[in-house]
C-alpha cells in the first residue's frame, strides 16, 4: 500500500503545481495539508499566492500530523487553527500569523432531523452522542462517561476502536 500512496500523491502533487501555474490564483487554501511538502509549498509561495492553512486537527500530535506538516508551518502566510490550546505553539514553531477560529453552530443550518422510520430512531437515539475523532483526551472523558453507566453513549467517527473500553460505542 505505501507505493499506492506514493504514485497517489506525486499525482496530487502534479496536479496541484499545474493548477497553480496555469490559473495563477490569488489564494492557494491548504486544509490539513498531509500531500504538501516543503519543497512543494516553496513552489507554491514563488507563485506569489498568499498560502493559508486551515487546520482542525492539532499538527504537533502524531497521531493524526507527520513531521512534513510540522515543517511546512513556517511557509504559510496564514495557518488557521481551531484549537485555541495549539495557537501559542504554532508561533513558536514559525508561523507566520496565527487566526484562531472556533468551531460554530448555526441554528439555521445545524438542527435535529426526524428520524425516518422507527428502525432509524432505535439505530441513532442516545442520551449522549459525539461525532469526531477518537484523540486520547478525549477517549478519557468518554471512558470516564461510560464507566459511570448512567447514559447511553454513541461515538461516530475515525479511531475510537484503538480504545478497548469504547470500542462498542
Amino acid at each position: 500500500m505505501p507505493g499506492v500512496l506514493s504514485l497517489v500523491r506525486q499525482v496530487f502533487v502534479r496536479a496541484v503545481m499545474a493548477t497553480v501555474a496555469t490559473f495563477r490564483p490569488d489564494v492557494v487554501l491548504v486544509v490539513k495539508g498531509g500531500f504538501l511538502t516543503p519543497r512543494v509549498l516553496s513552489a507554491i509561495r514563488r507563485s506569489k499566492a498568499i498560502l493559508v492553512n486551515y487546520a482542525t486537527d492539532d499538527p504537533f500530535n502524531p497521531r493524526v500530523s507527520t513531521p512534513e506538516i510540522r515543517a511546512s508551518i513556517p511557509l504559510y502566510d496564514v495557518y488557521v487553527t481551531t484549537r485555541k490550546a495549539t495557537v501559542d505553539d504554532l508561533i513558536h514553531a514559525g508561523a507566520r500569523e496565527v487566526v484562531w477560529i472556533p468551531f460554530a453552530y448555526d441554528p439555521t443550518l445545524h438542527f435535529p432531523e426526524s428520524p425516518r422510520d422507527a428502525q432509524e430512531a432505535t439505530a441513532f437515539r442516545s442520551d449522549v452522542a459525539f461525532i469526531g475523532g477518537g484523540d486520547e483526551e478525549r477517549a478519557s472523558v468518554f471512558a470516564e462517561l461510560a464507566g459511570r453507566n448512567h447514559a447511553d453513549l454513541r461515538l461516530y467517527g475515525g479511531y475510537w476502536k484503538r480504545y478497548p473500553s469504547l470500542r462498542s460505542f
